[in-house]
């Protein structure tokens, strides 16, 4: 009877072992999901701004996408005149850069470098390979004609419509950060990302009076980031 009832002790101790076990296993399990909001500034004169959305399989890999919005600091402001010089020319629309990105991409990371006895903070180093989709990809834009004199004054004499052509629709881009962990879920960044991507891709065969526009040419997009994301 004694020997039966330690036996019945021994089962019920690994009973809520094991409960005790699957209930930390469940509460340390890695989150899932992330989103994310990066700001940045790129060597175009640019600056940006991308909300991300992450679905985790493990804690050091995952695939997600975000959405960037791009404007310039200043304007671009493009004119001329026109072939018989009767009229000057003006672009109507101040923003000829792409506006708007789609940005399909997969994350890779390190584990969290620990600070002192706290596991759940540190720094860890990811990298993001992805693609990069601009839209729309050929946009078109209106140009505006005034009398070609001095201090014109009143509403354009003729309006005219020009339309991009021979965008590429896909562009390449790698980023890599450095993540503070300020506990399990919550880490703020700073990233660099180098990227083929053409802000300018829609307007590079662009003519008006039979003349290119005077525009940006960088081989490459330099990007700088500061962000911060939430995983649950």
């Amino acid at each position: 009877m004694k020997m039966m009832m330690n036996v019945q002790k021994l089962i019920l101790g690994l009973c809520c072992l094991m409960g005790l076990t699957g209930l930390k296993a469940q509460t340390s399990r890695p989150p899932k999901f992330e989103v994310a909001l990066h700001a940045g500034v790129n060597n175009s004169y640019g600056w940006e701004l991308e909300p991300e959305f992450f679905y985790n399989p493990c804690r050091y890999w995952g695939i997600g996408a975000g959405l960037a919005y791009t404007g310039m600091l200043g304007t671009d402001n493009h004119q001329g005149v026109s072939a018989d010089g009767r009229y000057r020319w003006l672009l109507d629309e101040d923003r000829p850069w792409y506006p708007f990105s789609f940005r399909p991409k997969m994350r890779l990371s390190t584990p969290v470098f620990s600070l002192g006895s706290d596991r759940e903070s540190g720094f860890s180093i990811s990298l993001y390979p992805g693609i990069v989709v601009p839209f729309p990809m050929n946009p078109s834009y209106t140009v505006n004609y005034i009398p070609n004199v001095d201090q014109f004054v009143g509403s354009p004499v003729k309006v005219g419509t020009v339309k991009g052509s021979g965008a590429r629709p896909v562009y390449y881009s790698a980023r890599v950060q450095l993540n503070y962990h300020v506990d399990r879920n919550f880490h703020i960044s700073l990233g660099y990302t180098l990227s083929d991507y053409d802000l300018y891709g829609g307007m590079r065969r662009l003519q008006i009076e039979g003349k290119e526009l005077n525009l940006q040419n960088k081989k490459l997009m330099h990007l700088f980031t500061l962000g911060a994301a939430y995983e649950f």
